[in-house]
């Protein structure tokens, strides 16, 4: 197994204001809303403070040799490959009962046990998930279990299918027992379309068994804005599909946030059930490259695209607490819930593809980025996902089909 150490930390932070350019959809009296741009290493924006003496400098030293010790202590951290072979993985979840569940977008479900021993294959081909089809970056994506799995057994499963002649990722929950998937039922059909790109696609469930679920636009930026479509949404459903009389648009309506590209990543803070997630920002086509996004979603807010992106905002939408750029294209995102590396306990994680490292955030209380760090630069290639497993391990997915273990 491939064995090696943790990047060290680097969180230098940069003011700086961000470029603006026009888009054929630009609107007048933008405005850039203040916060921090985060910059690491020799990355432009990075802004670096003239020598203190004195007290001052006195005091820097204290801190500089804090930070020095912390990082000695990050880089001790050791992280190994345990799986090869994975097929376009995209999903890596943390069963209740300590098992851990891949998905391939190919059509595939793999199942294995703590010691990374395949247990089980579900798989298309053998009519696990109905409807299927395999498009683009489509396929077999997110999988959660319902808070009460250990009781009622039911998993939910987003995949891609083929209806009425667009591709459109399909919310699906079965009963899983005694290795079978059974009593099959359709939660919610996401947008669709006929490009093979930004399907989204992730599940969470909150404390209360209320289902989120995350749609990309589809290629087609504009229906992110409009209220009638799930393109660039973010959806609250009941465990059975059906809308909560409490959603923020009424009860004939699943949105929850409007305004999102494609949102690749989904999660709760456990401390305070409040919900964020990772977007892919432009790729030149659409807008100015760059402009990745970590966000705190709020019930009933609109995240701008396409209409504001990058750090631009206006009254009535929402900014990004973390905005990357250049892209790093940010996927999975975890909350690290274990305590065997118990200083990162609560903090985020976000798995980046183009970026080739896993990001850790620090939120405060306000819901602002106080600390970020990289780590496991560029040794496994394009990230994919990260979870917690049930030893306390975070565990990282790679697109290149290895899944990585860090304790």
């Amino acid at each position: 197994m491939d064995r090696g150490n943790l990047s060290t930390k680097s969180s230098l932070f940069s003011n700086r204001a961000f470029f603006k350019k026009s888009t054929a959809l630009a609107v007048k009296q933008k405005q850039t809303s203040a916060g921090l741009q985060f910059a690491f290493g020799a990355e432009k924006g990075v802004t670096f403070m003239k020598p203190l003496h004195g007290a001052a400098g006195s005091a820097l030293a204290v801190i500089a040799a804090f930070l020095f010790c912390s990082q000695v202590a990050l880089a001790s951290r050791a992280d190994r490959v345990v799986l090869r072979g994975l097929e376009k993985p995209f999903a890596v979840v943390a069963a209740p009962d300590g098992m851990i569940w891949i998905s391939e977008k190919p059509g595939r479900i793999k199942i294995f046990d703590s010691k990374f021993q395949l247990q089980q294959t579900l798989t298309a081909a053998s009519g696990n998930f109905p409807d299927f089809v395999f498009f683009g970056e489509g396929g077999v994506l997110d999988i959660a279990f319902h808070p009460q799995f250990s009781s009622n057994r039911q998993i939910y499963i987003a995949y891609s299918v083929l209806k009425n002649g667009e591709y459109l990722t399909r919310v699906n929950r079965f009963v899983f027992s005694q290795g079978v998937l059974s009593d099959h039922r359709i939660i919610f059909d996401g947008p669709g379309g006929t490009a093979g790109t930004h399907f989204g696609c992730r599940l969470a469930f909150d404390a209360n068994g209320i289902l989120f679920a995350s749609f990309g636009e589809r290629r087609d930026m504009h229906k992110a804005q409009d209220m009638t479509l799930g393109h660039g949404k973010i959806v609250r459903l009941q465990d059975d599909g059906m809308i909560p009389r409490d959603n923020p648009f009424g009860s004939r309506n699943p949105i929850f946030s409007l305004g999102h590209r494609n949102p690749q990543g989904l999660a709760f803070r456990p401390s305070d059930g409040r919900l964020f997630s990772s977007e892919h920002g432009p790729t030149i086509y659409d807008a100015p490259e760059g402009g990745d996004e970590v966000n705190e979603i709020r019930a009933g807010q609109n995240y701008g695209w396409p209409l504001y992106h990058h750090r631009e905002t206006a009254p009535g939408f929402v900014a990004p607490i973390a905005e990357y750029t250049p892209a790093v294209a940010p996927s999975g995102i975890a909350f690290y819930t274990g305590s065997k590396i118990s200083e990162w306990t609560g903090d985020l994680f976000v798995a980046m593809l183009r970026g080739r490292y896993l990001l850790r955030l620090r939120i405060d209380g306000g819901g602002r980025v106080s600390d970020q760090e990289k780590l496991l630069s560029g040794r496994y290639g394009r990230l994919r996902d990260v979870e917690t497993s049930a030893s306390g391990a975070i565990l990282v997915l790679s697109d290149d089909g290895r899944l990585i273990e860090v304790r």
